[in-house]
């Protein structure tokens, strides 16, 4: 206590280096730390569901179901979505056609817009379907002919690597963007983006 300027004791504040020291700490690592987090890699991954083909020629209708699931929580069969597709009454092991077949059955699914059609994208266009919340079906053409459909639903930065569905498979698959583009047998073909749901 130390006396005012009439003379009464008054009780000071005192500085207290043990918090001011916690203080100056805390600001330290905020201050360094930002530099950190902007360095790490970045990822996202949307929560497409994955279905496996119910038959040898349905990876259009697996990829269209996953999509539909996706956007608009309907859980209608793989053969509604060939019935769909293909504006028939009956479940064929068929094959689809990217642009006619897909559009089709997400027309009839409900979607508000069956998005557009490309060639291959690249890894930055793809990130920013999957930032904004979308996925990318894709479509491979096998060098022997055919071809094959995918959904892109996530990626990673750390060696520009996609999250992708693949019907032939039970479980979601990463790979690198150049491999998808084109390894061995499969080359990318078609793209279509900016579904709405």
């Amino acid at each position: 206590m130390l006396p005012d300027a009439r003379g009464k004791y008054v009780r000071t504040k005192r500085s207290r280096p043990t918090t001011r020291a916690a203080l100056a700490v805390c600001l330290a690592l905020v201050i360094g730390g930002a530099g950190l987090t902007s360095a790490s890699a970045a990822s996202r991954n949307n929560a497409a569901p994955v279905y496996v083909q119910e038959q040898s020629n349905w990876c259009w209708a697996a990829t269209s179901k996953s999509t539909v699931q996706f956007y608009r929580g309907v859980s209608a069969t793989q053969c509604q979505m060939v019935k769909w597709g293909k504006a028939s009454s009956s479940c064929d092991d068929v094959t689809g056609y990217f642009g006619a077949d897909v559009s089709r059955t997400l027309l009839k699914a409900g979607l508000s817009g069956i998005g557009t059609t490309t060639g291959p994208m690249t890894f930055a266009a793809v990130r920013g379907e999957i930032d904004s919340g979308r996925v990318v079906m894709i479509r491979w053409g096998w060098s022997a002919g055919g071809g094959h459909m995918l959904v892109l639903r996530g990626y990673d930065t750390t060696g520009s690597k996609l999250s992708y569905i693949n019907p032939l498979q039970s479980a979601y698959q990463s790979a690198s963007h150049s491999w998808m583009q084109q390894y061995g047998t499969h080359t990318w073909t078609d793209s279509r983006y900016e579904i709405l749901r």
